[in-house]
């Protein structure tokens, strides 16, 4: 039951900003604000990817470790 629930929270915070703690939402407006005081968007944007990417796999890996922790075999 852990795997698909992990699975379904994954596919939760990619396909709605309004479950994970840092929506992608807010992420791109900070990152908007701070391209209109450092003119660096592609820079910017790359950092603002890199976090989303490291909070996606941030949970994968922990339903990861639960699945083992938790598997009957």
């Amino acid at each position: 039951m852990i795997r698909p629930l992990g699975v379904n929270a994954v596919g939760l915070i990619k396909g709605s900003a309004l479950v994970s703690t840092i929506s992608v939402v807010e992420l791109t407006y900070t990152a908007q604000r701070f391209i209109g005081s450092t003119y660096k968007p592609f820079e910017i944007f790359g950092i603002a990817a890199l976090l989303y990417m490291i909070i996606v796999y941030a949970v994968s890996r922990a339903v990861d470790v639960l699945d083992r922790r938790y598997a009957i075999n």
